[in-house]
């Protein structure tokens, strides 16, 4: 199973001409263009790709900017970070421009638990790096602020 945007994400222009402005008329958030597609290597085994993974081994920089662009813009979700689990480093490294990525929902998430205080002496803004399960985040408070006055790591699960 494969889309066009998958196949053709080897080329920049063909990138930039799908996504093209042009044919918004045909972007809708509940039907995601981007999404990982199982795929076999030349060993026959089976792994997971998108059109971003394409695109990078592709060294397609515009078309990967083109691409978090419209991702930015009409996959704007938590649920789409995935897409980033094994690329984002190497974007990085590169030319791309990830900032509004980083602002965007997808790799920016704030929560609001009852178990978590609503006030700290440390009032300024953190980001920590959160790699368990987003179902048990709720209850991770004194792991990822371990750090903090008052926390301790004797609470977590």
């Amino acid at each position: 199973m494969t889309n066009l945007i998958s196949i053709l994400s080897f080329d920049s222009r063909s990138i930039e001409s799908l996504l093209d402005d042009s044919n918004k008329e045909f972007f809708r958030k509940d039907y995601p263009v981007f999404y990982k597609l199982n795929d076999k290597n030349y060993e026959q085994k089976r792994y997971f790709k998108s059109a971003i993974d394409v695109a990078l081994y592709n060294s397609q920089i515009q078309g990967l900017n083109k691409i978090l662009e419209y991702i930015v813009k009409y996959q704007n979700s938590i649920m789409h970070s995935y897409l980033f689990e094994d690329n984002f480093i190497k974007m990085l490294t590169w030319d791309i421009n990830v900032i509004p990525l980083l602002n965007s929902k997808i790799l920016f998430e704030q929560f609001d638990f009852d178990q978590w205080p609503n006030i700290h002496h440390v009032d300024s803004r953190m980001i920590e790096p959160y790699n368990d399960s987003i179902f048990s985040v709720s209850q991770q408070y004194p792991k990822v602020f371990h750090f903090l006055t008052g926390c301790h790591n004797d609470h977590t699960n």
